[in-house]
């Protein structure tokens, strides 16, 4: 477990009957883990969007499709979505990765104009620290 990037030596022995015998040493630079793109539903980081696509996702589903150790587990805690209509706004809380009946209820009739945020959104990865990753917004082009 590392908590705080650095520089580590890996140091490798082999046992040979009773004896323990060095090989060898290689320094190695232990780096934090990067934070995962924010997605909803897995397949949009944003952008411009009809009122229908935004009404049928499902939640945040945090991703990280270039890591090179492959995909690692990340939970997600909380956000706030925010949602504008004309010159009025409204934002609800949510905690955990699927939109509440409340964040759905604010979405449902978006329409051209209209946009939705998604911010604040905090998640924990496998090394069980909570970090705040990147905003979503969504610019209602049609319904």
């Amino acid at each position: 477990h590392v908590s705080v990037p650095s520089d580590t030596k890996v140091k490798v022995s082999a046992r040979t009957g009773n004896k323990l015998l060095p090989i060898g040493e290689q320094k190695f630079r232990i780096k934090s883990i990067p934070n995962p793109e924010t997605t909803v539903d897995g397949i949009s980081k944003g952008g411009t969007a009809s009122g229908t696509f935004v009404e049928q996702r499902k939640g945040i589903v945090p991703k990280q499709d270039d890591f090179i150790y492959g995909t690692l587990p990340w939970k997600v805690i909380s956000y706030v979505v925010g949602v504008r209509r004309g010159i009025d706004y409204y934002k609800e809380k949510n905690e955990g990765p699927l939109f509440s009946k409340k964040i759905k209820d604010l979405m449902k009739g978006i329409k051209k104009g209209d946009a939705v945020f998604v911010e604040e959104i905090k998640v924990m990865g496998p090394d069980m620290k909570i970090r705040e990753i990147a905003p979503l917004a969504y610019n209602i082009t049609t319904r």
